[in-house]
């Protein structure tokens, strides 16, 4: 089943960034020319005196898989910005939310075989689902703070986002994935992955959806007004 899994995943993306990117050799021609942002993820995540070093120590093929991600991901999503008329505090915004998407499709999908239990407790990421707030509320309320022009520099941003650094994005954005995928499969998360403005409109829904099938659970949801805000931006 994981295996099926990780195998439609990269089948679909392949073929979501042919389409958008132009040709189905998207991933490959991101590597030939965007060589170093491999290293500059990892200096990013460890800091910069290890990074290089980190980046040696990557010998799982699921690691490797989740930096080749992020890079047929980073031109996909670059795309997608083109399309859209942001202002800075939208695009802001859109940079938040695509990181969500970014590593959290990836560590969801391929780090964590689409099992959210596991990657709750891996050590990589315990310490953030341990956190006081709920992640969900917590990205919340950073992209509130963004949409209402309270974050208006790159000063603002890194104070505002300090719990989501390391591997925040990663548990976060994985949290989020497993209710779309739980709700409404593959196919909704790579209708995010073409448009991470869709990804707490896919989320709610799906939380609604689950919700509906067992009354006695209960899942966070975000704010609707917030969720039509983030869904519109660039329009």
């Amino acid at each position: 089943m994981r295996h099926k899994v990780g195998h439609d995943f990269w089948h679909q993306l392949r073929h979501l960034l042919s389409h958008i990117v132009g040709h189905g050799y998207a991933l490959l021609y991101a590597l030939e020319h965007d060589r170093h942002h491999l290293g500059h993820h990892q200096r990013e995540q460890f800091g910069e005196e290890n990074g290089e070093h980190r980046l040696h120590q990557i010998q799982c093929p699921g690691d490797f898989a989740h930096e080749m991600h992020h890079i047929g991901y980073r031109n996909l999503s670059k795309n997608i910005r083109g399309q859209l008329r942001l202002d800075e505090m939208e695009g802001r915004a859109f940079e938040f939310i695509s990181g969500l998407v970014a590593e959290g499709s990836a560590t969801y999908l391929i780090n964590g075989h689409c099992d959210i239990n596991l990657i709750k407790s891996h050590r990589r990421y315990i310490r953030y689902f341990e956190l006081e707030k709920d992640l969900r509320e917590i990205c919340e309320g950073i992209l509130r703070s963004i949409l209402d022009g309270h974050i208006v520099n790159d000063d603002d941003y890194s104070k505002a986002t300090k719990q989501l650094l390391g591997m925040g994005y990663h548990a976060a954005g994985s949290m989020i994935m497993h209710v779309i995928h739980q709700a409404n499969g593959l196919e909704h998360i790579m209708r995010v992955l073409q448009d991470p403005r869709l990804l707490l409109i896919e989320y709610n829904k799906a939380a609604g959806d689950l919700m509906a099938e067992s009354e006695s659970t209960s899942i966070y949801l975000f704010d609707e007004e917030l969720v039509k805000a983030v869904t519109d931006i660039g329009q």
